[in-house]
């Protein structure tokens, strides 16, 4: 996992200001220099975000239809059944138990802004939807996108902008086979 604090142009330049103000302020006891202070601070803290990243890996298989209009899904489970119609990915390395807490705490809030991205040699896709609170990310092998705002213990992000039906034909066509190693990438920032 790797995090990003405060990298974008606008934090860098609130911390400037910020430490400007306060060698400025040499007496700190006057209420103009303190309040000045206090609105660069709140300025700052309205710049800042963190970003942090994860990767797993996961597998294809022949029966993945990726069909579903709603979810998409990727499990730990080696095998699927035709039924299956959401899961784009078996055999992954992780579950969503098994997220860093970091990652964890970011996704369960809902100023979270998420982004799952599959890569398969040179091609890839990605969705991106949002935390919220409430998620538990609990679940030992399954993780589970929704367009819908549904959450439950399978549940990494709400309100996607895709799902398995989603995914274009040719990337389906690499994901039905087994063969195939998928990089999963995460990405969850606040």
């Amino acid at each position: 996992m790797t995090s990003r604090v405060l990298r974008s142009p606008s934090s860098i330049r609130a911390w400037t200001i910020l430490s400007l103000s306060l060698a400025k302020s040499t007496n700190l006891g006057h209420p103009s220099s303190l309040s000045n202070v206090a609105e660069h601070i709140r300025l700052l803290w309205l710049t800042m975000h963190v970003s942090m990243n994860f990767k797993f890996y996961a597998r294809g298989h022949p029966s993945i239809s990726s069909i579903h209009p709603t979810t998409l899904e990727l499990t730990r489970d080696t095998g699927l059944s035709k039924n299956g119609d959401c899961i784009i990915a078996v055999g992954c390395s992780v579950g969503l138990i098994d997220l860093p807490e970091p990652v964890k705490n970011a996704l369960s809030s809902g100023a979270c802004r998420a982004r799952l991205t599959l890569k398969i040699d040179v091609h890839q896709f990605a969705v991106e939807g949002r935390g919220a609170q409430g998620l538990t990310l609990s679940h030992p092998t399954d993780i589970v996108i929704r367009k819908s705002g549904f959450i439950s213990d399978r549940t990494l992000m709400v309100h996607a902008d895709r799902a398995a039906a989603d995914i274009p034909r040719s990337f389906v066509e690499l994901l039905q086979d087994p063969r195939r190693k998928v990089l999963v990438e995460l990405v969850a920032e606040i």
